[in-house]
């Protein structure tokens, strides 16, 4: 029973799944990687995968790991915020059936890109190893650490990012996803407030 809930809850989020795909293969893209196979969407784990050509630079794997969770982030609060911005433009009472379905709908698929905006175990992975990869290849040892940290100041830049998708990709199965899920859909709606207001 267990399995078919999880099939079941798997298929009404996939527009997330297919949206965190397609953001890993476009970045993929963007800094010129050969994508030799794409699965948007499939039962089992991984629910989706991109196989690609690893960049040599550390900011190309971080743009293609990261991508996932800017993109679908942007997105689902481009869709809140314009589906609050409408309803509180209208108001409650003057909506019909035909604009609460749209708005039903696309209030759905912001959830479902929130839900599966972070990015997996083997995004996090490949940015580790490629730090790590950076990080093996400084010159005169311990003694080239000051060089490393000023060649390489993208690591050192996006290290916050990281430990944040890192605890949040931890805290996954305690609701992580979920409870970004309505910070970003609150934002959105407090924004929209502010907006109209101003």
């Amino acid at each position: 029973m267990y399995k078919y809930v999880q099939m079941l809850t798997a298929l009404l989020t996939s527009p997330g799944v297919i949206f965190h795909e397609y953001a890993h293969k476009e970045a993929a893209e963007s800094q010129n990687m050969k994508v030799s196979e794409v699965c948007y969407f499939q039962f089992g784990d991984p629910a989706g995968y991109v196989t690609h050509q690893s960049p040599k630079s550390y900011t190309g794997m971080f743009i293609i790991s990261a991508a996932p969770f800017i993109l679908n982030t942007s997105f689902a609060f481009t869709i809140f915020f314009s589906a609050s911005a409408y309803i509180q433009s209208v108001g409650y009472a003057s909506l019909t059936r035909v604009p609460i379905v749209l708005l039903g709908v696309l209030t759905w698929i912001g959830i479902c890109l929130c839900l599966h905006a972070f990015p997996s175990p083997q995004d996090i992975s490949n940015i580790r190893d490629s730090a790590k990869r950076k990080w093996s290849q400084k010159p005169f040892g311990i003694l080239g650490t000051p060089i490393f940290l000023v060649r390489q100041f993208s690591i050192i830049l996006s290290l916050p990012i990281i430990l944040i998708l890192v605890l949040l990709n931890k805290f996954r199965r305690f609701g992580s996803n979920i409870a970004f899920t309505i910070g970003v859909a609150y934002l959105a709606h407090i924004t929209t407030q502010m907006t109209i207001i101003s």
